[in-house]
């Protein structure tokens, strides 16, 4: 009974083992502020076998990733996975199962959208993984190794459509431009005769700058 109960441990272990060879990436993108952008989530299985299940929870900056989708991909649907999800502010929990005991392959488990803020200042969001496990046919689980993905935050052409007030009298004094158009981001500068101003973000569609008393004294 013993060799028996030491043979069945060293199976269990030598499959565990094994199965942490496999890991869970997510890709690395770009998208212009505004957009949205898909990012593959890929499961690496190595020597040993795949999960027949599989689960992972992704977090995201909220305040930039105005929504983030996940639905699945052909390395689950080839299995007759399926993935179930439930949001949360800033993360979102993934569980890929199905009724049979098929393993998964490597392959895209799930393709991930994120819709970003028009308005954000960042230069860049990272969305890592986390919790990641894999249940086995023998009723094993596993933690399985995962590595996150970082999109790039490409700042949109901006194009002006509109000035409020679209005049003033000479010598006016200072007083507030309000500028409508498109592609505007949180750092965008209003600049009057090539030189900056001070400029206030209102939306991708509204920038207001602070105009001189100096910039009005005389026409131009």
């Amino acid at each position: 009974m013993r060799r028996i109960a030491v043979l069945l441990w060293l199976f269990v272990a030598g499959d565990s083992a094994l199965a942490q060879v496999s890991s869970l990436n997510l890709d690395s993108g770009s998208v212009i502020k505004g957009g949205s952008v898909s990012l593959n989530l890929s499961l690496i299985v190595g020597s040993g076998p795949g999960p027949a299940a599989l689960e992972w929870t992704l977090s995201y900056p909220s305040g930039d990733v105005t929504c983030l989708g996940v639905t699945a991909g052909a390395a689950l649907t080839s299995a007759g996975k399926t993935l179930n999800c439930a949001w949360d502010i800033g993360s979102v929990a993934c569980v890929a199962s199905g009724l049979d005991s098929d393993t998964l392959n490597s392959g895209v488990v799930a393709e991930v959208t994120a819709t970003i803020a028009p308005g954000t200042g960042s230069s860049s969001d990272s969305i890592s993984i986390a919790n990641v496990m894999g249940a086995y046919p023998d009723a094993s689980l596993d933690s399985i190794a995962a590595t996150g993905g970082t999109i790039s935050l490409i700042n949109p052409a901006p194009a002006i459509n509109g000035l409020s007030p679209p005049g003033v009298i000479e010598g006016t004094g200072a007083f507030s431009l309000t500028v409508d158009g498109t592609g505007f981001v949180s750092g965008s500068v209003v600049n009057w005769n090539g030189s900056g101003r001070a400029t206030t973000y209102v939306s991708a569609t509204r920038l207001t700058a602070a105009i001189l008393q100096a910039d009005s004294a005389s026409a131009g």
